[in-house]
């Protein structure tokens, strides 16, 4: 009877049979072999005994045998599985709400029988708005199987038949994805064109262990609206070169029609293989990115801060325990939780201490208590005290500029303002305890931000910072930097000039060339020297000047003013400088954007969520972003359309290393007992 049972379950038992006189073993029904192997002890209950060892037998010595038995493992896990979603969906259809009678009546009989056919436009709305929902909280798709959630539905309306978690799954949610696509490529067609756009890219790995290339386009309207789309997730678990990652970045402009060389720029942080990949495409390094690494080595890297960040987080952690929490209620601390930091956002140890320090009465008087065990170095002192005062002074005009550099709607002529505000308050400041983290702090800003990246002599910070009316040229460091900006900006309008007027007469100088071969006007070519500047390249150059002097000379606007508000209105004055507008304000200051993306899909593909496969998150996230930027417009594709994220990436290049040296923005503050720092920082991989 055990081994019908047996042979019910499993596919294994069709090579196996269990011995009369030794029900704990198993014997290979094959002639060759016949070799008895154990599936457990012989005290073992039969509910325990396990089928691990039938299965390595036959996938060791017998191969296709072991095939054979894994196909029928399959074929009944597909049978169990129609079987659990048959019943599933007889339940959530014919189940009645518990207040109902047992017996319908005939006219609510005929309610019930009275739903929206397949063809009825208010079920297809009604459908739509489903998974318009499903797609933007996120929804896992069991939620259409939930009996309770069918029941609410049919509360609202009875009419209404909830599609099987299997169509929204396989056949709707795809449909819908299609169309997104096919409608954010036109868009993207008639928006950018020929215009200039930026990128923004990022990886990230999943609890699955699965590694993710996020890439978004940024761009400005006609109408002088800031756009941001996401084009891929792209599951990407090959090697993370340089080249690699180039590739990628190259393959997904091309699949979304998006030309290379109007490329602007392409963002993300200052890891190894990023910068090299990256940099012939014009990249540039996240502000938010550099800001964390400037705490990073100015502060945490010292050793008093870090032995005192240490004992911070030991601290909290007892005090987060049953007993810790105990003795904090009963001195009445405040609402403010106490939080454990992340190693990755440096602002995480600011508000950790920020916490701490708004809480210090209640926690001056629950560390001495002994029922914590908390000996007097572990204890904070007033010199820890006034420590963290210094620490959380000298870093809130850091976090003003994370804050102000993070928005979607920040583009990077925002940067060089904000670092010199940042330079003025850091400099600025006063305090015990603060001169060396000063003095630490404006060191690695120009360490990082002149010296490695030179902002403020750099085109795409320089241009775009002149062409915000808040700043114009008042915010330079120096006046050399403020001339080489004017410098860069009339060369931008005339090269604009220039390229404008060859796209737009291509027939007239083809004709001009054509009437010279006919009249041997070729010859006067050698008689007249233009080899100088023609009367209209002169021209062009005295009209971009004079458009620039006015614009400089308009008053500034104020600090509040959304600077492509004031483009819209005013770019009709100044149309060259308006069409580099669109152009140098398109590129935001960092890679938020990118980062945010992943902040979803961690919620996503959570541990509730793990064999959610790559694919489909990247539906998903493709999904909620792109509809909220469309604002729900939906254009139907043809039938011959090819989704540009179905194609297939290039090959990935191995010849380098993945890891990137020195340029990770983690904390790396460790609870370890030892109190010194470690000499050498590890390389860690951009993931």
């Amino acid at each position: 009877m055990a081994e019908r049972d047996r042979e019910r379950q499993s596919g294994v038992w069709k090579f196996f049979s269990i011995l009369a006189e030794k029900p704990h073993i198993a014997k290979c029904l094959d002639e060759d072999c016949g070799k008895e192997v154990p599936m457990g002890k012989p005290d073992t209950a039969k509910k325990s005994l396990g089928l691990k060892g039938l299965w390595d037998h036959l996938r060791i010595h017998h191969k296709a045998k072991y095939e054979e038995a894994t196909k029928i493992k399959e074929e009944q896990a597909r049978k169990r599985l129609k079987r659990t979603e048959e019943a599933a969906h007889r339940r959530s259809t014919y189940e009645l709400v518990e207040s109902q009678p047992r017996q319908m009546t005939l006219q609510d009989s005929l309610k019930a029988r009275d739903t929206y056919t397949k063809d009825d436009p208010r079920q297809a709305d009604l459908e739509s708005l489903l998974m318009r929902w499903m797609v933007d909280s996120l929804q896992p798709y069991l939620t259409l199987e939930n009996p309770h959630f069918r029941q609410f539905i049919a509360g609202l309306n009875r009419k209404f038949v909830v599609p099987s978690e299997k169509k929204m799954r396989t056949t709707m949610i795809p449909q819908l994805y299609e169309t997104v696509q096919f409608t954010l490529l036109e868009v993207l067609k008639e928006v950018v064109g020929d215009e200039y756009f930026a990128v923004t890219c990022d990886i990230w790995s999943s609890l699955a262990l699965d590694s993710y290339f996020g890439v978004t386009v940024h761009f400005i309207t006609t109408d002088f609206k800031r756009k941001h789309l996401v084009l891929r997730c792209l599951p990407y678990n090959e090697s993370h070169t340089g080249l690699s990652i180039k590739d990628r970045v190259i393959s997904v402009l091309r699949a979304w029609s998006l030309q290379q060389d109007h490329l602007h720029a392409i963002v993300s942080d200052t890891a190894a293989n990023m910068k090299s990949g990256l940099q012939s495409l014009n990249w540039i390094a996240c502000f938010l990115h550099l800001l964390n690494l400037v705490v990073k080595h100015a502060v945490f890297k010292q050793v008093g801060i870090g032995k005192l960040i240490k004992k911070v987080k030991k601290l909290i952690k007892k005090l987060r325990t049953s007993t810790g929490k105990r003795i904090l209620n009963q001195n009445q601390v405040s609402e403010n939780a106490l939080v454990t930091p992340c190693d990755t956002r440096w602002n995480s140890y600011f508000y950790m201490l920020e916490c701490v320090q708004k809480n210090k009465g209640a926690i001056s008087v629950t560390q001495l208590d002994e029922s914590l065990g908390l000996g007097s170095r572990q204890q904070l002192n007033p010199d820890n005290w006034e420590k963290i005062t210094a620490i959380l002074t000298i870093l809130k005009p850091i976090l003003y500029c994370t804050k102000a550099a993070e928005g979607d709607g920040v583009a990077i002529s925002e940067v060089i303002p904000l670092l010199k505000r940042l330079n003025i308050e850091i400099d600025g400041t006063d305090g015990t305890g603060v001169q060396l983290m000063k003095t630490s702090i404006l060191s690695e800003i120009k360490r990082y931000f002149v010296t490695t990246y030179g902002v403020e002599t750099r085109k795409e910070y320089a241009v775009a910072m002149v062409l915000d009316p808040r700043f114009k040229v008042a915010v330079f460091q120096t006046r050399e930097n403020a001339q080489l900006a004017r410098l860069m900006v009339l060369s931008e309008m005339q090269l604009a000039l220039s390229t404008s007027s060859t796209a737009k007469d291509p027939a007239t100088s083809s004709s001009d060339s054509q009437r010279d071969q006919e009249t041997g006007n070729s010859i006067w070519d050698k008689v007249f020297d233009d080899s100088g500047t023609s009367q209209d390249e002169e021209d062009q150059e005295d009209a971009s000047r004079i458009e620039l002097q006015n614009y400089l000379k308009e008053k500034r606007s104020p600090r509040t003013i959304d600077p492509l508000c004031w483009w819209k209105v005013n770019g009709t004055k100044y149309p060259i400088l308006s069409k580099l507008v669109r152009r140098f304000h398109s590129c935001p200051p960092g890679s938020a954007a990118s980062e945010r993306l992943f902040s979803t899909a961690k919620d996503v593909a959570g541990t509730k969520r793990l064999r959610l496969k790559p694919e489909n998150l990247e539906c998903l996230l493709f999904l909620k972003y792109n509809l909220r930027s469309l604002n729900g417009e939906k254009r139907a594709p043809p039938e011959d359309f090819e989704a540009p994220n179905s194609r297939i990436p290039p090959t990935p290049v191995l010849s380098e290393s993945r890891h990137s040296e020195e340029e990770t923005s983690d904390i790396d503050i460790s609870d370890t007992e030892s109190d010194t720092e470690a000499d050498t920082e590890a390389d860690t991989e951009n993931d």
